[in-house]
């Protein structure tokens, strides 16, 4: 009987590791960031009044948040987005919590616009829908501000 069990505690890794590798390889939804695109600086705009916007929470974040670690070698380590890039405080990404990784999305806030790239999850508060890299905000409006609200609509990045 206790062998039964114990084999049974070996599988179930076994089952959810080749779940996970089956349910990921068929995704076709999360294209990669290249280095160029993820690093490149903001765009700059002025909103237009033709278009839709819709107004969102946003705050700002940068590695001393980051979860999830990489030993690069060399003695060092570096954060991993959950699209799985490595985690650049400077460019031009921010996380949302179900937004597709990829998405394109201008931020207006006091006739400034930027435009950033999804590649991360979160935020993980309240009443907030967005969390900007720290360079992405810091050309929105001053990072001792920490939260803002927002306009935002999604653009098209082709």
């Amino acid at each position: 009987m206790l062998k039964k069990y114990l084999i049974s505690l070996l599988l179930i890794p076994v089952f959810f590791t080749w779940l996970a590798i089956i349910f990921y390889a068929n995704r076709n939804e999360q294209p990669t960031i290249s280095e160029d695109v993820a690093t490149s600086s903001a765009q700059v705009a002025t909103p237009s009044a033709e278009i839709s916007y819709q107004t969102a929470i946003v705050s700002w974040y940068g590695k001393e948040v980051c979860q999830t670690s990489v030993y690069m070698g060399s003695g060092k380590e570096a954060c991993r987005t959950a699209n799985g890039t490595i985690f650049n405080e400077d460019s031009d990404t921010f996380a949302h919590t179900s937004l597709p990784f990829g998405t394109g999305v201008e931020f207006c806030y006091n006739d400034t616009c930027v435009i950033g790239i999804c590649d991360d999850r979160g935020p993980y508060y309240l009443n907030r829908e967005f969390d900007l890299t720290r360079g992405l905000f810091s050309r929105l409006a001053d990072l001792n501000k920490g939260v803002l609200e927002v306009e935002w609509r999604e653009v098209n990045l082709k």
